[in-house]
This record gives C-alpha cells, sequence and structure tokens, in this order.
C-alpha cells in the first residue's frame, strides 16, 4: 500500500466511523470534527469548526471537562475519559464518553483528540 493509499484508508476510516471525532487547540477551539456529528449531535462539521467546545457542554458539567483537558495539558501521555452532556442541534441534551488524548506535539493533529 502507498502513503497516498494509506493517508486515504485512514480519512475514510474516520469519515464513515459512528464515532466522533474532533481535535481542539489549547484555547479549546474545536479545529477539526468529523462528518460523524450530524449523525450523532445534528451539527455540520463545519459549523463547528473556529467554535469553543465547551459551548456546547451542559453548564454543570463543564468543569469536569475543563478539569480533563487541563490534565491532558501537563501530565503524562495518557487518555483521559469522561462522561458529560453535550447539547445536540436540536438543543436537547445527550451524555456522551469522550476519550481524550494530548496530541498538541504532533504537527499534523496539533491538539487535543
Amino acid at each position: 500500500m502507498t502513503d497516498s493509499e494509506e493517508i486515504d484508508q485512514y480519512r475514510r476510516l474516520v469519515e464513515e466511523s459512528n464515532d466522533v471525532v474532533a481535535v481542539v487547540d489549547t484555547d479549546g477551539t474545536v479545529t477539526y470534527v468529523s462528518p460523524a456529528v450530524k449523525r450523532v449531535l445534528g451539527y455540520d462539521p463545519e459549523a463547528l469548526v473556529g467554535d469553543v467546545g465547551s459551548e456546547y457542554t451542559h453548564p454543570d458539567d463543564r468543569d469536569t471537562v475543563t478539569a480533563a483537558v487541563e490534565s491532558l495539558r501537563t501530565g503524562p501521555d495518557e487518555p483521559r475519559t469522561v462522561e458529560f452532556r453535550v447539547q445536540r442541534a436540536d438543543g436537547s441534551w445527550c451524555w456522551i464518553e469522550a476519550t481524550m488524548r494530548n496530541r498538541l506535539d504532533d504537527d499534523v493533529i496539533a491538539g487535543i483528540l
């Protein structure tokens, strides 16, 4: 398999997955979100890029999510799993489980995955 074919395969895996893949920068701004966000939450991916991810997090859960992200910035490269509520495009709330990983030093991802 060529590098180009391998890249295309990984891109297709992310695009066709039922799981949402998102990347936020050090300020919590969404820099990438996969197409699954349309199926899961009802948002167009392009509409979320540039927004602060915590805007969609339930107010009662923001401290928990913020603490997980902060521990990723400063701690070892261990994934953090957190359950919290996210607002769907229709205004309803749903519980999600997110496993986050620090990829700030990765030249391609450059964020919290």
